[in-house]
């Protein structure tokens, strides 16, 4: 077999593998007695926590209960927690359909608070339910804060190390190495073009650049002839080749990259994949899963808004999600058995079935570049998840549903307000199905109102009418395709919605409740019902420059920058 030349003074990769299988070797020759045996003081002797057999997985049942029961094991260091809510008849009816479900809690914070004040309200509002709440968590500090809570957990005691032999101690490392989330992006830098004119046509290969994606004001414009503009997306395959181009091109040139940035994404984003493998297998028959952060808290009508909504999974199989929260709520209060479609995934919080889990514990994957520079900042898993699961040749037309009243808050600081009813008979469920919401949203928008008539700036006290007779509005925008979210932005901004990408729409529609009315914003074109316009002379633009009069503008690139309102088409 031919192999691939590798770059002058890089070794080849054959050579490198050898290298690590043989570590692999030493170290799990080394290290294998940790997995069998395990030296402890007589305090820890005394724990709740047992050493699993050998050929067992690392997980720790800290109560040999039925999940949700009032026993609890009695430890004279740590008070018991208050008793669970007893079972009542909304939750009693719920247990054939939800029955078994599992709550899949991912403690990525070091903070004992917030993980306690999360487990407590989860078990009281899900109390009676059938559910089971799984924490995984990667610090065995946290045990002693747990063993008293009906709960199952699950830990790495050797990150990399899984098994109890060296050969599984060799193949952890080896799988590592070769099969993690975050993995070298191999993709082509060229693509093939087919030129033509009137009297010829010409093919030829072209290597795609920075200079190719779509240009931004301030920014030299595009210049290539031939070549389609491209979004910024990380899983966008031309951007993907841009950045792979760019990278063999500082690698030339002598300029070595940090990679360490990404150090933080992927350590967390193995966990979580690892953490989701072990729930498969752990909980082999269950059909639904919840994925959850740790520090959130449930609406008591938790249980009922999931037992009432989960048939959508059979009745529309776009329906991928069905999530407790909502990235578009405010503090305005909204109708409680309201529920919405949004185009995109919502990671925490969501009801997802089996063969979800299953498709992101095999396919998820995160490239090693990632668009404008590698990130510096923190990303959480679940954020990773939704960017990957969101992008249009993942997501398949799939969408989720969400609550206009959320029923998940977290315990930071809150933007919006959240459900606080013990049940809520919800709306008809069937509106959900996707062309029956596409109908019913196609009704509304003709029925709302349009803003921007007198003023483009939503600041101004005249862009809202006084008094606000009707029952909805609608705001048209610029935007000409999914990262083009600048205007959606500082438009969201002026109803106390703070989010840094277009996520929530359906179909280019972001609908909100805002001064006790619905709210539409219409992106236009980028929206299949851009034909609904009624006032041409109202589409608003957040413009810096002119030259985003025609191009697309990223809120990200440019958060910093002062802008005015404008209209796309003066009278």
């Amino acid at each position: 077999m031919l192999r691939s030349k590798s770059p002058k003074g890089e070794a080849p990769g054959y050579v490198i593998r050898s290298i690590q299988v043989l570590g692999a070797c030493v170290l799990g020759l080394l290290l294998v007695n940790i997995n069998i045996v395990q030296q402890s003081s007589p305090e820890e002797a005394s724990s709740t926590i047992e050493l699993p057999d050998p050929g067992e997985e690392h997980t720790e049942r800290l109560l040999h209960a039925l999940p949700h029961s009032h026993q609890h094991v009695a430890n004279n260091k740590h008070p018991p927690p208050p008793v669970w809510g007893q079972m009542d008849e909304t939750k009693r009816s719920s247990r054939s359909k939800l029955s078994g479900t599992v709550m899949l809690m991912i403690v990525l914070d070091d903070d004992p608070t917030k993980l306690i004040k999360s487990v407590e309200n989860i078990l009281h509002t899900t109390s009676g339910s059938g559910f089971h709440l799984a924490i995984c968590v990667r610090h065995k500090s946290h045990f002693p804060l747990l063993q008293d809570y009906p709960v199952q957990v699950h830990y790495l005691r050797v990150p990399e190390l899984r098994g109890n032999s060296i050969l599984d101690n060799i193949q952890g490392m080896w799988q590592t190495q070769t099969a993690g989330v975050c993995r070298q992006d191999e993709i082509s830098t060229t693509i093939n073009v087919l030129k033509t004119d009137i009297n010829s046509s010409v093919t030829s290969v072209h290597k795609v650049t920075l200079a190719d994606r779509i240009p931004q004001p301030g920014e030299k414009h595009w210049n290539g002839s031939f070549i389609v503009p491209f979004e910024d997306h990380p899983y966008n395959p031309m951007l993907r080749k841009a950045l792979v181009s760019q990278e063999e091109e500082n690698r030339q040139n002598g300029n070595k990259e940090e990679k360490k940035e990404f150090y933080s994404d992927c350590t967390d984003s193995n966990f979580l994949i690892e953490s989701l493998g072990w729930a498969l297998k752990s909980f082999s028959t269950a059909e639904h899963f919840i994925l959850l952060n740790d520090d959130v808290y449930f609406s008591p009508d938790i249980v009922s808004f999931f037992s009432q909504t989960v048939d959508l999974f059979n009745m529309d199989r776009s329906v991928y999600c069905i999530s407790a929260s909502n990235p578009l709520a405010t503090h305005d209060p909204a109708e409680p058995n309201r529920l919405h479609r949004m185009d995109h995934f919502i990671g925490h919080g969501s009801l997802m079935q089996r063969k979800l889990m299953e498709e992101i514990h095999r396919d998820f994957i995160i490239h090693t570049i990632t668009p404008g520079q590698p990130p510096v900042h923190y990303q959480n898993p679940l954020k990773w998840l939704e960017t990957w699961l969101s992008w249009w040749s993942r997501r398949r037309r799939r969408g989720c549903v969400v609550p206009a009243l959320p029923r998940l808050c977290s315990q930071k600081t809150s933007t919006h307000v959240c459900s606080q009813n013990d049940y809520v008979k919800l709306a008809d469920i069937s509106r959900l199905v996707h062309y029956r919401y596409s109908q019913d949203s196609y009704y509304e928008l003709e029925k709302a109102e349009p803003l921007g008539t007198k003023t483009a700036d939503c600041r101004s006290p005249e862009f809202f009418p006084n008094p606000m007779n009707n029952s909805s509005y609608v705001i048209y925008i610029k935007m000409e395709e999914y990262s083009d979210d600048f205007t959606l932005h500082h438009i969201l901004t002026c109803c106390g919605i703070d989010v840094e990408e277009s996520a929530g729409h359906f179909e280019g529609i972001y609908r909100f409740m805002c001064r006790g009315k619905h709210f539409f914003i219409l992106g236009i074109p980028f929206s299949r019902y851009s034909v609904s316009i009624k006032r041409g002379d109202a589409v608003i633009l957040a413009a810096f420059d002119k030259s985003q009069f025609g191009g697309s503008v990223n809120y990200k690139r440019f958060k910093n920058t002062t802008f005015n309102f404008e209209f796309l088409y003066p009278v």
